[in-house]
This record gives structure tokens, C-alpha cells and sequence, in this order.
């Protein structure tokens, strides 16, 4: 099973760098890159730090898909068990854009820790948003899986659209501390709701406006086993805040989709101080979590905007793809 601390001389994390060095060479070279800059002895230490650090295992994010009348978007959060937390992850991120990147080139969230963009829109008009997910109920992780915290930076970078995602995730499954679920929007507007948990995966199509993701298993095959495994999840209050999230999505979902456009979308989730709320505040929700940022990607232009605390209307950051892409 792997667990925290890894011990880089454990057959699976030998085996696994092996297997990233030989899938994504040009993604472990950045990796190095990034190592011997930041001053550590070796790739395997720097490996060490993206497996590692690159998340916690108890965050409570969401993703949210949405059809508006300007066109797609993809509305996430980034959530911490307490407001403590959430200051401290805050200042170590930063929007980054990566135009040379191929395929295709992208802008998202990054963290000065690793090499990985977490929230994406790439320039194919994909656009991925991770939400966590529920611990694994699998206790063998196989080295040639991709490791869970790469997986939305390598889809963005090497898929354009829905179809591409469907193929990427059949081939490479997951590993790591905890299963992961999420949305991916494309330029058509097609959409996927992933949920993943090492060799076992389902992937949603979304035929109306909308897919949400939060961090329990809705695909009733990998529910109904998470259940007999992992009974003391579902008495949680992560998997109870996860629930909230849902409600609250239900009660107010016909107001959302009514929305013009992702400003309008911003004012009505603001507006809202309740249970489930997506931008959450320890001590008012199941759970006592804190939303660290909230992020609107949209493809139609190509852009992300940012929301940190305090969580206001007309405090965001909103980045455009470079000129040259």
C-alpha cells in the first residue's frame, strides 16, 4: 500500500519514476530542471517532493461544468480543513502559462513546489478541473499507473479534446494515496465527469447542462465496493460537506443555468451564505472547511479567472492566453 512518508528505495517508487521516465520524458526533464534549480541532490528527491507535497489527502474541493448562454465554463474550488490552512497554501500558488508545452500549451494554477499546473484551459480549448476524492479502497498501487497529482496536468497537455480523455485515462490509471474525481470541458462543449481509483474508473458523459464532481464516489461501481471497504467515510464530515455541496448545487441549479455568462454565475455564488455554499468558511459548514481560491475557466476566449479571499465580486484576477498562441 502506499502511504506517507514514501521511502524512496520502496520497490513501487522505484518503479514508478521508472515508468514516468520512460512514458513523459520531456515532463520528468522539466522535473529535474526544476530540482536542480530549487537546490535538491537528485531526481528521485525531486520525484520525491511532487508525489509528496503536490496536495492533502483530506481536501474538500469541488468542480462544477456548466452550459451558459456565452458558451462553456468550468467553475472549481480549491478547499482546506480550516481556515489556518487555507492562508498557509495561498501564497505558494501562482497563475502560470506555459506556451511552449506540446501538444498543446496551457494556463493554469501552479504551486512553487512543483512543476504541475492543477486548473487548466489548454490551447485546444480543453478545459480540466480536479476535485479531490474519496480514499482508496484498494491497498496495492501499481507502478505503472500515473501518479493521481499528474494526471490533470498531463491531460491538458496531451489531449484536445473529450474524446482524447477518454483514451488517456483507459491507458493510464491512477495511483497514489487517494482515488481522484473530476470534470473536463472541451471547445464543442462535450463534457466528462471522471472518478477514478487506481485500476478501477468511471467515466460520465453529460448530455445536459451540466456535471458536478465533489469528493465521493457517484458512479454507483465504485460506490457500492468504497461502502464495504471504507464504511468510516461515508460517517464523515467530508463525505456529509461533499452531500451539502450537492443539495446546495440542487436548490439553486435552475438559477445557475440561467446565468448569462461567468460574472453573473460569481454574483449569484457570492450572494449565498448557506450549508453546502461553494465558497465556504470554517465554523459555517459540515466539515469547518476553508476555500482557499475559486477559479472560472472558459474556452470562448480561452481564459482563467482567479478568486482568493476575501471573496468578494470585483476581487479576481482574470489571465488570457499570450498573444502568440
Amino acid at each position: 500500500m502506499l502511504s506517507r512518508p514514501h521511502n524512496l528505495r520502496s520497490p513501487y517508487f522505484r518503479k514508478n519514476l521508472a515508468f514516468m521516465q520512460r512514458e513523459f520524458p520531456n515532463f520528468m526533464d522539466q522535473m529535474e530542471s526544476f530540482g536542480e534549480a530549487a537546490g535538491l541532490p537528485d531526481l528521485p528527491h525531486t520525484y520525491y517532493l511532487h508525489i509528496y507535497h503536490t496536495g492533502f489527502e483530506n481536501e474538500g474541493c469541488t468542480a462544477l461544468g456548466l452550459h451558459l448562454e456565452d458558451g462553456p465554463l468550468l467553475f472549481s474550488t480549491n478547499d482546506a480543513m480550516s481556515s489556518k490552512e487555507a492562508a498557509e497554501l495561498l501564497p505558494g500558488l501562482y497563475l502560470g502559462s506555459f506556451p511552449d508545452a506540446r501538444p498543446y500549451s496551457m494556463i493554469g494554477v501552479c504551486s512553487d513546489a512543483n512543476i504541475k499546473v492543477s486548473r487548466i484551459v489548454n490551447s485546444a480549448g480543453l478545459m480540466v478541473a480536479p476535485a479531490s476524492g474519496h480514499p482508496k479502497y484498494n491497498k496495492v498501487d501499481e507502478p505503472e499507473y500515473l501518479n493521481l497529482y499528474f494526471l490533470p496536468h498531463l491531460l491538458a497537455q496531451h489531449c484536445a479534446d473529450c474524446g482524447d480523455v477518454r483514451k488517456f485515462v483507459s491507458q493510464y490509471r491512477i495511483s497514489g494515496v487517494k482515488g481522484l474525481t473530476m470534470v473536463v470541458v472541451d471547445a464543442s462543449g462535450d463534457m466528462l465527469a471522471l472518478e477514478m481509483e487506481s485500476a478501477n474508473f468511471s467515466i460520465r458523459e453529460i448530455y445536459g447542462d451540466y456535471g458536478i464532481e465533489v469528493n465521493f464516489w457517484q458512479a454507483e461501481e465504485l460506490a457500492k465496493p468504497a461502502r464495504k471497504k471504507v464504511p468510516q467515510f461515508w460517517e464523515s464530515g467530508k463525505y456529509y460537506n461533499s452531500v451539502s455541496r450537492l443539495m446546495y448545487f440542487k436548490r439553486h441549479k435552475k438559477a445557475l443555468l440561467r446565468c448569462p455568462n461567468a460574472e453573473e454565475l460569481i454574483r449569484r455564488l457570492l450572494r449565498t451564505k448557506e450549508p453546502g455554499d461553494f465558497f465556504q468558511e470554517a465554523e459555517m459548514n459540515i466539515g469547518n472547511w476553508s476555500t482557499v481560491y475559486g477559479l472560472i475557466l472558459k474556452n470562448r476566449p480561452k481564459q482563467l479567472s482567479f478568486y482568493p479571499p476575501p471573496f468578494r465580486e470585483e476581487n479576481y484576477l482574470t489571465i488570457p492566453f499570450p498573444v502568440n498562441l
